[in-house]
């Protein structure tokens, strides 16, 4: 913007044969400005597969981002978009050639069941294109598995008795003993566990 407006005045001083420090000093200052160095930001590979993921386990990936640029790249900020995601550790600026890494951390225990979908933002320094998406994915996997997640009740008339069945199945590779932790009968709710394969599956009614 400058050099677009000092570039006219400096002219016309010219022809009048009259010196301008003043607009030569703003004058330089902005080509200074137009010839610094520009950082490019590489992600080596912008997404990661962890695989199965058992629940309350921690996984972490670091992706490694290269400064293709000629200038210095800083990363500004790291934005998570879900509470069972961490950035642990984060290298701020980089050097123009050089690689620096973005540690990510995945907590399942905070995650909800099933497939994994997840992203970071990073906003850089960049001119133009500031932000860069890091993504991963994976399935979380439990020790016991229900099928389905839950048992839902919606309009129940008066008098009337439904029944709800879920199924447990073990995903580990030991036998494992499941038995009822809250009584057999809770309110208008009663309980039974029956195990279908020792030690593997069970059916759950309620």
């Amino acid at each position: 913007t400058y050099v677009a407006w000092v570039l006219p005045v400096l002219f016309r001083r010219r022809r009048m044969e009259v010196a301008c420090p003043a607009a030569l000093v703003v004058l330089f200052a902005a080509a200074g400005e137009c010839l610094a160095g520009v950082p490019i930001a590489k992600v080596q590979n912008n997404e990661h597969d962890f695989g199965d993921v058992w629940i309350n386990d921690k996984v972490a990936h670091g992706f490694k981002i290269l400064n293709a640029g000629d200038g210095e790249l800083e990363i500004l900020d790291a934005v998570t978009h879900c509470p069972c995601v961490q950035v642990t550790r984060l290298d701020r600026r980089i050097e123009p050639g050089k690689t620096g890494e973005v540690l990510v951390q995945l907590d399942s225990s905070a995650h909800v069941h099933g497939k994994i979908n997840q992203r970071i933002t990073l906003i850089t320094n960049v001119p133009g294109d500031p932000e860069v998406e890091l993504k991963f994915r994976g399935l979380l996997r439990e020790y016991i598995e229900r099928s389905p997640v839950g048992a839902g009740f919606l309009r129940v008339a008066k008098d009337e008795t439904v029944q709800k069945e879920i199924k447990l199945t073990n995903r580990t590779d030991k036998p494992v003993t499941l038995e009822l932790a809250s009584p057999a009968q809770v309110g208008c709710f009663s309980f039974s566990l029956d195990e279908t394969a020792a030690g593997k599956e069970w059916l759950l009614r309620v």
